[in-house]
Parts: structure tokens; sequence; C-alpha cells
């Protein structure tokens, strides 16, 4: 039980601070710490997602798994072309959620645990807060389809919840979590099963219909356009690779000249100061032309060069 490994570690620090468990284990500087630390992470992960599996499992139960086999096609020509496939035959979103939502949410789970300025601060906005304070955290999960990234967040935030010394005083971190997608309503059945299975009763889950290859003030994007500049953490998972060739701005010879006035460079120009951005997906394309440019609206950040063990091929982190 690593969490009581964890409990031993938290009885000799102040009974009167909460802190980051990765922060205890890197400050013990040992390799043991860093083994008990990376086993109980993963080991709580793996207890936590088994009800949401058996939900979809139950979901999924009287549909064919080829339901999803023209979805698989399509959202590989994606990734190629970088054009967005359509979600909107039911039973291919049922096997397609069932089939990747361990790895997608696993995949933002540990990119979180790595050690990098942006994930640390981001942890650090998911810790308890004291018992008399009340702390919400405020996501727009763009393109997120069945509610992913709120899960990955909601675990993080209980086992820095449930890591803590049990002498400190503490109230839970709530989230308030919109998930924004183009196919929203059709994601809305799915979402409810994963977020039934999931949600914390404090938490807020709202789904919201949103288009990137839109500028932030079009009409399908009006949510977000009121909202952007409440929001702590903006997440872009899987999403902006396939969607590249609507951000990409380019010049007569079709080369890359930044990004194009759609959505994302709004959301970049008005995020709220000390927001983070959190971008994984399986390819890079797009990341470098867009940390150029919130680098010119005075985020910064970095795309990692080394790929974390069981995280996402492709990553970038703003602040």
């Amino acid at each position: 039980n690593y969490l009581a490994i964890f409990a031993k570690w938290m009885s000799d620090e102040p009974p009167d601070l909460i802190q980051d468990v990765f922060n205890v284990a890197k400050k013990r500087n040992t390799k043991n710490a860093t083994h008990d630390f990376t086993c109980a992470y993963r080991a709580y992960f793996q207890n936590r997602q088994i009800s949401i599996t058996a939900a979809l499992t139950t979901l999924a139960s009287n549909i064919k798994d080829s339901a999803v086999d023209d979805l698989n096609i399509n959202l590989n020509h994606a990734v190629r072309v970088g054009k967005p496939p359509t979600f909107t035959d039911e039973e291919a979103n049922i096997i397609y959620s069932r089939d990747r939502y361990p790895t997608r949410v696993r995949y933002v789970y540990t990119a979180l645990m790595t050690d990098f300025p942006v994930t640390n601060y981001t942890r650090s906005l998911l810790l308890p807060s004291s018992p008399n304070g009340s702390r919400t955290l405020k996501l727009p999960s763009v393109g997120s389809g069945p509610a992913n990234d709120y899960v990955a967040f909601s675990f993080l935030r209980d086992f820095l919840h449930e890591s803590q010394n049990e002498r400190v005083p503490k109230s839970r971190t709530k989230l308030h979590c919109v998930n924004y997608d183009l196919f929203s309503a059709d994601w809305a059945p799915i979402v409810k099963t994963i977020t039934d299975a999931t949600k914390n009763e404090d938490d807020i889950i709202e789904d919201k219909m949103m288009d990137l290859r839109l500028p932030l003030d079009s009409p399908t994007n009006t949510h977000l356009h009121k909202t952007i500049e409440e929001f702590d953490v903006i997440l872009f998972t899987f999403v902006l690779h396939e969607n590249r060739s609507h951000c990409e701005q380019r010049d007569e010879d079709n080369n890359i000249t930044g990004l194009s006035n759609a959505a994302l460079s709004d959301i970049l120009r008005r995020a709220k100061l000390n927001a983070t951005i959190i971008a994984l997906d399986a390819g890079n394309r797009l990341f470098g032309t867009m940390k150029e440019v919130a680098e010119n609206f005075g985020w910064e950040g970095e795309i990692p060069t080394k790929r974390w063990k069981f995280g996402a091929r492709s990553g970038l982190m703003l602040r």
C-alpha cells in the first residue's frame, strides 16, 4: 500500500503544511522514493479506472466491435492530412470510448506527473486547500470527446488529497470542467456514463458546442468566447494535430507563417494571466508554430523533447 508509505513520509512533515507528494519524493532524492512514488500513482490510476472501464464495457455489450471500423479509418486519415473526422455514429463512439478511454486518460494523468514548470504549477492548483477555504479549478477541455480530461484531473486531484498527512486539515479542490466539442451532443450519453462512474458530487461538468476551425467570436463558439478569461488550465488532448490544416496560416508558397484566424490564436491572446495550457497529441507538427505565436502573447513553456514513460508521443506545456 503505497499510500500508507506516503502517510509515513508525511508524518515527518509539518502537520499544518499541505504538500505535493511529488515534491516530497523529489526532496528525499533516493531511488526508493522515486520508485515508491511512481508505483503509487500508477497503482492509484489502475484502481480508480476499473469502475469506468466496467461501465463502458456494459454500455458496449450489445454492439459489435466492427462498429468502429470506419471511424478508425477516418481517424487515421485525419492524422495524416490534418482535417478532423466526424463523431456522429453512436455505436462507433461507444466502442471508440471503451477501447481508448484508459490510454487517453492515462496520457493526461501521466503528463501531469512530470517534472516540468507548467505541470508542477498545475499540480499545485489541484492540492487541497485549508478547511475554511474553497478552491474551484476551472478547466476547458477542447475537443475532449468523452470527458477524458476531467477523469484524469479528478484522479490526480484525489490522489494528491489522499496522500496528505492525515493530521493536516484540508478541503478537496473542486473541478468545474467544460467539455468543448463540435460533436458535444453526440458524446453526451457517453460523458454521462463516465462522469456518473467518476464524479465527485461537488464537481461541475458541462458539455458545450465549439468548432476549433472558426474564430472564437463565431456563433458556434459563443460559450467559450464569453468565458475564456475565467479558465485556469486549458486542455487540448488529441485534437490539434487533426485540425492543424485549419489552424495553420500559410503563404502563397505553402510555407507556414503562423496561426490562422481560428479559435486557437484567439485563446492564446485572451486567456487570463497565469493560465496554463497542456496539449498532448500523436504528432507535434503544429506545436512549434503554436509555441512561437504563444510567446508573442507573453506565454512561456516548452515542447518536451523526451517522451515520458507511458505518456503521449508529443506534448506542449505553456503558462
